[in-house]
C-alpha cells in the first residue's frame, strides 16, 4: 500500500466498491486475502487534502519478520526482541546486529520472552553467532545410539564480545531455551527474568497406513553442561517423571547453575502485576485508540521534510513538551465520547506520553516502531540494564 502512494491517516471507505463500514471482519479479510496475481481496489479518503483517490493493488504475500523490535534503548544499548525462529531468523540478526553496532551499541538485550521456539537450525544458527567457534551449544541423548548428536558452534559468523543481558520468561521455550542454556554455561552472559517452560524433547514420526501418526519421544536436549532442560511437569508420551532434586553445575568461571525444569535466571525478576489507571482505559474502550487517531491525524499536519525520518532518533529524542501535550489536551476535550477534563488528564501525563510515544512510531514506521517504544517504557526491559555491571564482570574475568 505504502508503495502505491497510500500516507499515514489516509481512510479506506471502500474496498472492491463495498462500503466498509457495512462489511463484517471476516468480509473484509476475504476480499483483502486470496490469490497474490489478485487485485484488490480500494477509495481511500485523504483528510490532509479533503480527496478521495482509487488505487488498484496487487496482492503480495507478506512474511512475518521473527525479530519483532531492533532498537537503541539509550545511547550504547541496543535492544533486540526475537519472538520466534524461522529459517530467516539469522540473517534478520545479522542485519539488526549491524545496524545497532553502527549507531554506537556497545551492550546488546537480546529479548526471548513469549518465544516458543520454531526451527531448530535457525535457533543453532542464533546460538553460534554468541558462542566461540568449537564450542558446544546443545547435545541429544537417547536410547539409541542414533539419537544422540551433538551442536558445535562454528567460527563462520561469530559477533563481537559485547556485555550480553538475555531476557526469559515462563513461555521461553525449546530453541529460546537452548540458546539461553549455552550463553549460561559458557558465561557468555547474565540472564534474567523467570524460570523458562521447560520443553526439550526430540520427538520423532512414525507414519501409520492408514495416514496416521504417533509422534514419540526420542531423547532430549541438554545444555553444554550437561544440564537437562526439560520441565517434568510437562506432559509427553512418557508420562510424568518422578520429582528429582535440582542438581548444581559450575560454569567455567566459577558460577553455580542448576537444572531442574527450564532455564532458571541469574537474576529472578517478578511478574508486572500493575493496574492499569481507569481514566487510560477510556481511551481503549469499545474497541477504540484514541492514541492512533490522534498519531494519524497529527502526523499528516508534519511537513513531510521535517517528519521523523530514523525511528532510534524518534525514540531517543520524543519529549511530551507543552505545546504537543497543549495541542493532545485540546483534541481530547473534542471528543465527546472520551468525556476527559484537562484536569483529570493532567493526573496521568506521563502515562499518556508513554501511550502517545507507541502510536506516533507504530503509525511512522508500522509494528517495528510499535515494539520498539513498547521496549523503551517496558518496566522489566528498564530493570534489566542494572544486570549489565555483572555481564561486563563476566566477560572481564
Amino acid at each position: 500500500a505504502a508503495l502505491a502512494g497510500i500516507l499515514i491517516g489516509d481512510r479506506i471507505q471502500k474496498i472492491d466498491g463495498q462500503v466498509v463500514s457495512e462489511i463484517s471482519t471476516d468480509e473484509m479479510e476475504s476480499l483483502l486475502g486470496g490469490n497474490r496475481n489478485q487485485y484488490v481496489s480500494l477509495d481511500i479518503l485523504r483528510p490532509s487534502q479533503n480527496l478521495v483517490m482509487h488505487f488498484d493493488l496487487q496482492k503480495r504475500k507478506i512474511d512475518i519478520e521473527s525479530i519483532s523490535a531492533a532498537c537503541m534503548l539509550d545511547t550504547i544499548t541496543g535492544y533486540i526482541r526475537i519472538t520466534h525462529f524461522a529459517e530467516s531468523t539469522p540473517i534478520e540478526l545479522d542485519l539488526a546486529f549491524a545496524e545497532l553496532n553502527g549507531v554506537g551499541m556497545r551492550r546488546l538485550l537480546l529479548d526471548l520472552r513469549n518465544n516458543s521456539g520454531g526451527d531448530f537450525e535457525a535457533g543453532i544458527a542464533v546460538a553460534d553467532r554468541f558462542i566461540e567457534g568449537g564450542k558446544l551449544i546443545v547435545f541429544t541423548q537417547g536410547r539409541a545410539p542414533q539419537t544422540s548428536g551433538q551442536f558445535i558452534a562454528t567460527s563462520s559468523v561469530t559477533f563481537p564480545q559485547l556485555p550480553l543481558v538475555v531476557l526469559v520468561n515462563e513461555k521461553t521455550a525449546s530453541d529460546a531455551e537452548i540458546i539461553t542454556g549455552a550463553i549460561q554455561d559458557w558465561d557468555r552472559g547474565i540472564v534474567v527474568g523467570r524460570t523458562t517452560f521447560g520443553k526439550a524433547l526430540v520427538q520423532t514420526e512414525y507414519p501409520f497406513q492408514d495416514g496416521s501418526i504417533r509422534l514419540l519421544t526420542t531423547a532430549r536436549y541438554y545444555t553444554p553442561l550437561g544440564r537437562s532442560i526439560q520441565n517434568e511437569n510437562v506432559l509427553s508420551d512418557e508420562g510424568k517423571s518422578p520429582a528429582v532434586a535440582p542438581k548444581k553445575f559450575k560454569t567455567p568461571k566459577g558460577r553455580f547453575v542448576s537444572d531442574g525444569g527450564g532455564i532458571q535466571p541469574d537474576f529472578e525478576s517478578k511478574k508486572n502485576a500493575k493496574s492499569i489507571p481507569a481514566l487510560l482505559k477510556k481511551f481503549y474502550a469499545e474497541d477504540n485508540d484514541y492514541f492512533l487517531k490522534f498519531a494519524d491525524e497529527y502526523i499528516v499536519t508534519i511537513p513531510e521534510e521535517t517528519r521523523p525520518k530514523k525511528q532510534n532518533d524518534f525514540l531517543a529524542a520524543f519529549q511530551m513538551d507543552d505545546v504537543l501535550w497543549n495541542r493532545f489536551s485540546n483534541w481530547v476535550s473534542n471528543q465527546p465520547a472520551l468525556k476527559i477534563n484537562s484536569g483529570d488528564l493532567d493526573s496521568i501525563r506521563f502515562i499518556v506520553a508513554a501511550e502517545l510515544k507507541i502510536a506516533l512510531a507504530w503509525r511512522l514506521w508500522g509494528d517495528e516502531g510499535r515494539n520498539a517504544a513498547t521496549a523503551a517504557v517496558d518496566e522489566e526491559v528498564q530493570k534489566s540494564l542494572q544486570y549489565f555491571e555483572q555481564a561486563d564482570k563476566i566477560l572481564l574475568n
